[in-house]
């Protein structure tokens, strides 16, 4: 799938999901997103290769699909999070390699949109510009409308991130 189509698709689901069409089961399209980018090392920058294997794929590919969700249906993924839900397969709900803490079950949890953020923080850190930029706006919009729903929870927390261009204020 090119990063074209895959942002198409993400924001026909998204936004179903956003109307509440099979919320909960369209979120498994996030998830698996999600965990793709985030928990799964990647390079950063796209590969002149052609192949379109999902092991190929650069998280400056993936990050527009996310972006796509955080902007229509972060506030439904928050609601899913806050509600730890796992209705998903094994196999879907699994968590990727890079996380350590796999003291919870799969599905949306704290522990995962609270390494979902801390990830987003490193690319935004990282240097790469494409990589700088979606990663700032994703965490901008999970803040606005994701995290609010987490205030009271251990997910909330106030970081403030530097960068020579721009300063990112987050809510985590």
């Amino acid at each position: 799938m090119t990063v074209e189509q895959r942002i198409k698709y993400a924001s026909f689901i998204d936004r179903l999901a956003t109307v509440g069409v099979c919320e909960n089961i369209l979120a498994v399209c996030a998830l698996l997103l999600f965990r793709d980018t985030f928990e799964i090392l990647r390079q950063l920058e796209k590969s002149e290769s052609k192949t379109l294997k999902n092991e190929n794929i650069s998280i400056e590919e993936l990050l527009p699909a996310v972006r796509s969700w955080t902007d229509y249906a972060s506030f439904e993924l928050a609601g899913l999070t806050l509600k730890s839900f796992n209705e998903y397969s094994v196999e879907d709900s699994d968590f990727g390699p890079l996380i350590e803490d796999r003291i919870t079950t799969g599905g949306f949890s704290s522990i995962r949109w609270e390494f979902w953020g801390k990830r987003l923080i490193q690319l935004i850190e990282s240097g790469y510009e494409p990589v700088m930029s979606e990663a700032a706006e994703i965490i901008r919009q999970m803040a606005i409308d994701g995290y609010l729903p987490l205030r009271n929870t251990e997910v909330f927390r106030s970081v403030t991130v530097d960068i020579t261009k721009f300063r990112v204020y987050v809510l985590l």
